[in-house]
């Protein structure tokens, strides 16, 4: 587009920060940048705030408008690279990207000389201050090299009206005088967007009579919630806080805005109570994206980890409350019947969401048009239909929405819940069995005693399926999951495996390779896996792709319980044919272990550091060799 050269040639003919509106193309223009310095050796530019993951975008954009060659220069830099190798890409040049932690040692012990740094490109700019580690850096860069460019880019003009004075403390964090700024309204863009302007039809859908009932429950626990602020809060002139305010995007850094000068003297109640508010704007700006049953899971993490606090949360004992977690159930089932002998059942009545319909109905109408406007050649190419979608949960959803049907979408949601339900809830049930065994009285609520039931009808019997051996196939089931093949076609229906574990096929060949028969291992390998789903369990998302991201590293982990804990049986049923056989265990010599090997034997689940987007699960395949499958 015209303007980003403009952009460009602003940028380049003096040091400062680009601020651009999203979506106007920030990444093709830092490539730009990137493509310059990399043509050839003679410049060293790094690029700080750069990802692995926006490494590999620059890369493939870079791939698109110019040659390979460029790809040479140009490189990434992190803890994984060793001293000697950062030291022979200092001195060949080119551009690198590098992170701030790494770059500030290597100044500092001088592995990198200032003065022959051509200059920085600062990524995410709104992010630095004088107290992060990329201000530290520049901060070095600028004392010993007064010649060298230092350009920030940011798409995130918002960020810059944060606290007081934000921009003018980032503009001398980056040592930078001038400030570009390209909003959408700019002329130049104006005029090229003009040229083409796009054809909009806007679809405005009524709130389902379940979804408005609960926005308006919300509305009410905020606004008590509000106004419990308020009256407690008299320093502060919260006045002008409405229930339109409460809804917006902004409303909680609006709020705190307007506390930070007395925040030293909130109590800590009353800032549990803003933590509430917080809460519940989430759940009321969840309810227009998730489905029923997603957003009652949410309902129910929420719950529980607000009874588990130790200062209660106000808003529980309102009585909207218990309105609202009742109509929150009623968009997914009703609950019919029941005594103390046998279990009430539970009939589904899922609201579907009224876009599901509406998406569907705009796809065919497209397609209607294609097929009846214009007469298409066997030739021609195809007609691409692009959706845009706010994070990869919703991808995920319309996928399977569009690739199944609604109904499909509902129930696996449904099985899903209650699977974590009962994995929830399986040391109380059994408790309560138990009771009831012994004569005595089930002290369950009657909706637990519903799921209970539920899940024993639709899939109780399922995860021991894999694990079954009937008097007539026991032979066949046994020599079929031995091998490793069935595993790995079992982990293909188990999804979002590739996001929680990205290396689960190399995982699973090393298991059946290295630690068949290997019981400690397998045991210690099992018990870390449980560990960590009791932990994914506790945990209480609040957004859609949380809770997609911690479902999907609760399935991976289930499915390597399952397919340990079948090695784990093969090995001690070897050991025991073994025995029976009249081969007696050999003795081994007792040997003090140091403390190295302890660490080296069996299997070890990391969760790695919580990025913006999502939770890496990684598997650490670890033998008595020390023999590590890594990703992440």
């Amino acid at each position: 587009m015209s303007f980003c050269k403009k952009m460009v040639a602003d940028v380049l003919h003096e040091d400062g920060i680009l601020v651009i509106a999203r979506g106007l193309g920030l990444h093709q223009t830092v490539a730009r940048f990137v493509r310059l310095y990399a043509k050839n050796r003679d410049h060293l530019v790094f690029v700080l705030n750069g990802r692995a993951g926006l490494y590999d975008v620059y890369r493939q954009l870079l791939l698109a408008g110019s040659k390979k060659s460029v790809l040479k220069n140009l490189s990434f830099v992190d803890a994984n690279v060793s001293q000697a190798e950062r030291i022979r890409l200092y001195r060949r040049g080119g551009c690198i990207f590098i992170t701030s932690r790494i770059l500030v040692v290597d100044l500092l012990m001088r592995r990198v000389d200032p003065e022959l740094v051509s200059g920085l490109l600062v990524l995410d700019a709104h992010r630095v201050s004088e107290s992060t580690t990329t201000g530290f850096v520049i901060r070095i860069y600028r004392r010993d090299n007064h010649v060298g460019f230092v350009k920030g880019f940011s798409d995130n003009p918002h960020a810059f009206l944060k606290g007081f004075g934000k921009t003018e403390k980032i503009m001398r964090s980056l040592f930078v005088r001038k400030l570009h700024l390209w909003p959408r309204f700019h002329l130049k863009v104006s005029q090229c967007f003009a040229k083409c302007p796009p054809r909009v039809a806007e679809i405005t859908l009524p709130m389902r009579p379940g979804m408005a009932l609960i926005q308006k429950l919300l509305l009410k626990l905020i606004d008590a919630c509000v106004s419990k602020v308020k009256s407690s809060i008299t320093e502060a002139d919260l006045s002008d806080i409405t229930v339109e305010k409460e809804l917006s995007r902004s409303f909680d850094q609006h709020l705190r805005q307007r506390l930070d000068p007395f925040w030293h003297h909130i109590t800590q109640m009353q800032r549990q109570l803003l933590e509430d508010i917080k809460l519940l704007r989430k759940l009321a700006l969840a309810l227009m994206f998730v489905d029923a049953v997603t957003f009652m899971r949410m309902v129910d993490l929420v719950k529980q980890s607000s009874m588990k606090q130790a200062t209660k949360s106000f808003w529980l004992f309102i009585d909207a409350a218990d309105e609202f977690f009742d109509a929150v159930v009623d968009r997914v089932f009703r609950i019919e019947g029941g005594s103390s002998v046998t279990p009430p059942k539970l009939h589904l009545q899922v609201e579907q969401p009224s876009k599901w319909k509406q998406l569907v109905d705009v796809l065919q109408e497209i397609r209607a048009e294609i097929t009846a406007g214009n007469h298409r050649m066997s030739t021609d190419p195809p007609v691409r239909v692009l959706i845009f979608v706010e994070d990869s949960f919703s991808k995920d959803l319309v996928t399977r929405l569009l690739t199944t049907c609604a109904e499909v979408v509902v129930d696996d949601h449904f099985d899903s819940y209650l699977m974590w339900h009962h994995h929830r809830t399986k040391a109380h049930r059994e408790a309560v069995e138990a009771r009831q065994r012994a004569g005595g009285k089930a002290h369950a609520s009657r909706m637990s005693r519903a799921l209970w039931h539920a899940y024993d009808e639709r899939i109780g019997d399922q995860p021991d399926q894999s694990f079954s051996e009937s008097n007539d196939d026991a032979e066949n089931t046994v020599a079929q999951h031995s091998t490793v093949d069935y595993w790995l076609g079992e982990a293909k229906k188990v999804g979002g495996l590739d996001n929680s574990f990205p290396d689960w096929k190399e995982n699973i060949q090393f298991v059946w390779r290295e630690q068949r028969g290997k019981t400690v291992a397998l045991t210690k390998a099992i018990q870390n896996l449980k560990e960590q789903v009791d932990s994914l369990e506790s945990t209480a998302p609040t957004t859609s792709h949380e809770v997609a991201t911690r479902d999907q590293s609760r399935n991976g982990c289930l499915f390597f319980v399952r397919m340990l804990t079948h090695l784990l049986s093969e090995s001690t049923e070897q050991c025991s044919d073994g025995h029976s056989k009249g081969k007696p265990p050999k003795k081994k010599k007792r040997q003090a272990k140091t403390q190295a090997e302890e660490d080296d034997t069996g299997w070890y689940l990391l969760c790695l550091h919580r990025c913006k987007n999502a939770v890496d699960l990684t598997v650490l395949a670890c033998s008595q060799d020390c023999r590590l499958h890594k990703s992440g």
